[in-house]
């Protein structure tokens, strides 16, 4: 038997990658049906965006994944949400760290909108990461 790839390249475009992400997230490929009663639920523990994503998070997730693309190959209509912890003392910490500012030394407001920036910025970072790892969560288009 002689098995004759369909990809001929020798290393990866990445204009290609973002071209099959986009269809998927275009198409809405792995949308959650609420008419079906063969349902699966995949309760997804929501990382801290205080810093872009680790290892550890991309081994999580993708096992998480692979529960869900064999529940959805067994007929089950998975529901595989993707959501990012936006509260609490890391990304106070984090902005501190970042910003070299002080919570107790800065005005409410102001450090308020340091941490909205680096919640902005490192939430667009960790679900384009998530993204690019290929995860078949429903909540792309949220």
């Amino acid at each position: 038997m002689n098995f004759t790839p369909k990809i001929n390249q020798k290393q990866w475009n990445f204009l290609e990658e973002n071209e099959l992400l986009d269809l998927w997230k275009k198409n809405d490929v792995y949308k959650f049906n609420t008419n079906n009663d063969k349902v699966f639920s995949i309760d997804t523990p929501p990382p801290y965006v205080n810093t872009a994503i680790h290892i550890g998070h991309a081994y999580v997730y993708v096992l998480l994944d692979i529960v869900a693309r064999s529940k959805r190959m067994l007929g089950y209509n998975v529901l595989f949400p993707l959501g990012l912890d936006k509260n609490g003392l890391p990304i106070e910490v984090q902005t501190e760290k970042e910003f070299n500012i002080s919570i107790h030394d800065t005005p409410r407001e102001k450090f308020l909108e340091k941490c909205k920036e680096l919640l902005n910025r490192y939430g667009d970072i960790s679900i384009d990461s998530f993204r690019r790892l290929g995860l078949s969560c429903n909540s792309w288009n949220k």
